[in-house]
């Protein structure tokens, strides 16, 4: 099985090592911050797309679209080329 990280190449620029759950993304401010009950789960989402760097990425149910729009950030920051969709109910 492939891993996504190298936990050695992992360091931050005061060069110490992250842990493999952590990445410079994970302290990224989000720009949008609406009322959401997703709004601490922000660098999960950051993390998510450099750690995975998926082509295609599909939102299921966006409610006030924050975490869609963290999502739509790391891809736009990280410049992943990931095509970002949402589908809301």
């Amino acid at each position: 099985m492939k891993r996504i990280y190298d936990l050695r190449s992992m360091t931050r620029k005061d060069n110490t090592q992250l842990p493999f759950y952590l990445s410079e993304s994970s302290f990224w401010a989000p720009r949008a911050t609406p009322v959401s009950a997703w709004i601490q789960n922000g660098p999960i989402a950051f993390w998510l797309i450099a750690a995975i760097r998926p082509a295609p990425f599909v939102a299921l149910g966006t409610h006030t679209g924050f975490s869609y729009l963290c999502f739509c950030q790391a891809i736009d920051q990280l410049r992943t080329g990931t095509h970002a969709s949402a589908v809301a109910t």
